[in-house]
């Protein structure tokens, strides 16, 4: 917990909560990579981006992502639950399910394919209603 208190300091204080350090990382991305739910949570909380940083040079990773490849089925599940997007690609048009897949991390993957599925069938049931 040290780490969130230190971070919400920082925040306090006024500094930017989706600043992008030298490699194109954001604070949310750092916390996804060691699996920190307390400091997503907490990033969550005070609005910090769940999207890849704005013209960063980290080939257009998202937090989850990054959780996806690190194998950090927990991240994964609150970055899924608060919103995060799951349909986006990064710069080698990877989705985060697609780089789950590619690492074998077979619960995450079936995770973020259900998530894809429930999404995609929560737009066709819209569309059909509005057709109507």
């Amino acid at each position: 917990h040290g780490q969130v208190a230190v971070l919400r300091h920082l925040v306090e204080a006024g500094a930017d909560k989706d600043a992008v350090d030298k490699i194109g990382w954001t604070a949310a991305m750092w916390a996804a990579s060691r699996n920190d739910v307390d400091t997503l949570a907490y990033l969550h909380s005070a609005r910090a981006t769940l999207r890849p940083a704005q013209g960063s040079v980290g080939g257009g990773w998202s937090p989850l992502m990054v959780a996806a490849s690190c194998g950090h089925f927990e991240a994964v599940q609150f970055l899924l639950r608060h919103g995060a997007p799951w349909d986006l690609k990064n710069d080698q048009q990877e989705t985060a399910e697609k780089i789950a897949e590619q690492k074998q991390n077979w619960e995450i993957y079936n995770s973020l394919k259900k998530a894809r599925v429930a999404a995609e069938y929560e737009t066709a049931r819209h569309r059909k209603h509005q057709d109507l």
